[in-house]
């Protein structure tokens, strides 16, 4: 299971256990995460848009230098609980890659799974995915240390996904269920490889 996924389970794990009504994290501005953009948004403007983050990580590697935020929030009461998580790497100061994963009503990542089975490799290209999926909820450059992109990234150039993860149903759930699309292009836009999986944690 990769990070974003991850973290939404355990947040939502831990929120579960806990009676009457909880949070976790810092909630940040989400309404301004469109306003993020590959190549072009810097760390200062990131904060500017969503607030400070609830962590920083950074990484030196031979590809260049990269600084990865971390927002996250999750809220519960008895009759149920929801996450939203938003990862943002910077390579040498400017948006390399951005994963968005939201439970919430108001701003959920919801996509249709099975229209993947329309996309073909080394025929379809960007317009047709966005034409079956929708815009996604994850992009990046390759290279990326983003633990969703960076083992997709040795056969492509950039890669898309989609990610949802269905909110609990109350303190007593323990099963969570998700589901991710990870779509890989090459340097001229075909498609070159598709990732789709779902998972059911109990």
């Amino acid at each position: 299971m990769k990070k974003s996924i991850k973290l939404i389970c355990i947040v939502l794990t831990v929120l579960t256990i806990v009676s009457g009504c909880a949070s976790s994290g810092k909630n940040f501005i989400y309404q301004n995460r469109n306003l993020i953009e590959l190549h072009k948004t810097t760390i200062d403007e990131a904060v500017q848009y969503l607030g400070k983050p609830s962590s920083k990580v950074f990484k030196s590697t031979k590809e260049g230098d990269f600084e990865i935020l971390t927002y996250a929030y999750a809220y519960a009461t008895p009759s149920g609980a929801s996450a939203r998580v938003f990862f943002l790497e910077f390579k040498n100061g400017k948006l390399n890659g951005k994963i968005y994963n939201s439970g919430f009503k108001e701003d959920i990542t919801e996509f249709n799974f099975e229209n993947y089975k329309n996309i073909k490799i080394g025929v379809s290209n960007k317009a047709d995915v966005i034409k079956f999926l929708g815009t996604p909820s994850g992009k990046a450059i390759c290279p990326s240390t983003l633990a969703d992109f960076s083992d997709k990234c040795k056969d492509a150039t950039e890669i898309w996904a989609w990610f949802h993860t269905k909110t609990s149903e109350g303190y007593d759930t323990e099963t969570i269920k998700s589901k991710t699309l990870k779509i890989s292009f090459d340097s001229i836009g075909s498609v070159v490889n598709i990732d789709a999986s779902k998972e059911e944690d109990n």
